[in-house]
């Protein structure tokens, strides 16, 4: 996809388990409405979700963007 390292440099990251500790089934939840509200405020650029990664079975990422 071109351009999309732009995107990616465009967006806001927030760890919701580093700032929670462990959310399980709710991770996506909060992902969702962190990223609603993100995208509501004044603030710029992108927001990408991802749940899983290396040390997991699966990995899942979504980039939303205004």
């Amino acid at each position: 996809m071109p351009g999309r390292a732009i995107w990616l440099a465009a967006t806001r990251r927030i760890d919701l388990e580093a700032q929670l500790g462990p959310l399980s089934g709710a991770l996506g939840v909060l992902q969702c409405a962190a990223a609603a509200a993100h995208l509501e405020s004044d603030a710029t650029g992108n927001v990408v979700a991802t749940a899983g990664g290396p040390r997991h079975d699966a990995a899942a990422a979504l980039l939303l963007t205004p």
